[in-house]
Order: structure tokens, then C-alpha cells, then sequence
């Protein structure tokens, strides 16, 4: 694959617009087809994949996170919360030995 490099942010950011579409969907009360299905299966499949490259990135995963509380009635979403809010914790510690990009470029 040729962009290797930035697979990851593509998916997350995909996975953020399908999640956005599928609540959109929701909101309007559109009748579930196909792209539901296939949203669903999609974000299942790609959960591993998402990368949180920095505080830039949380919006997406809180989209994300907004759409898989409409189809997980279990603590999962909200451990997708916690583990981003965890990284974002740790990683701004003064004493961190690692950091997120800056949130401003």
C-alpha cells in the first residue's frame, strides 16, 4: 500500500464521516438499508485500526464514540472515551517521555 504512512489517519477520519452519516441517518429516521449495514460492519472491523495522532483527532473519536453508543449497549463505548482520555492525560504530563502533536499546527 502506498500510503502506508498515513493509513491509519484515513481510517479514523473515514470511520468519523461514516459515523456522522450513520447518526445523521438516525436523526432524520431514513430506513435502515444497505450503508447501515455496512457502516456497522465497517467501524466493527476498524476499531483496531483508528490512530489518535493527537488532540486534533478527538472530534473523529468522538464521533465515533457518539455512534457506537446507537449500536452498543455495553461499556465499550465509553472505554473508547476513557482510553482517549487517557492518552490525552498521560501524553500532556509534564513528565511524559512521549507527546501528541500540537493541537495548533
Amino acid at each position: 500500500m502506498a500510503d502506508r504512512q498515513v493509513y491509519n489517519v484515513r481510517i479514523t477520519m473515514l470511520t468519523a464521516l461514516m459515523s456522522i452519516y450513520a447518526l445523521w441517518r438516525k436523526v432524520n429516521k431514513e430506513k435502515n438499508n444497505d450503508h447501515d449495514y455496512f457502516i456497522k460492519e465497517f467501524i466493527k472491523i476498524n476499531l483496531n485500526n483508528l490512530w489518535f495522532w493527537g488532540e486534533k483527532a478527538s472530534p473523529q473519536f468522538i464521533a465515533i464514540f457518539w455512534y457506537l453508543k446507537t449500536i452498543d449497549s455495553t461499556p465499550r463505548p465509553a472505554f473508547l472515551l476513557r482510553d482517549l482520555l487517557k492518552m490525552i492525560v498521560t501524553y500532556n504530563h509534564p513528565d511524559s517521555k512521549t507527546y501528541l502533536s500540537n493541537p495548533v499546527l
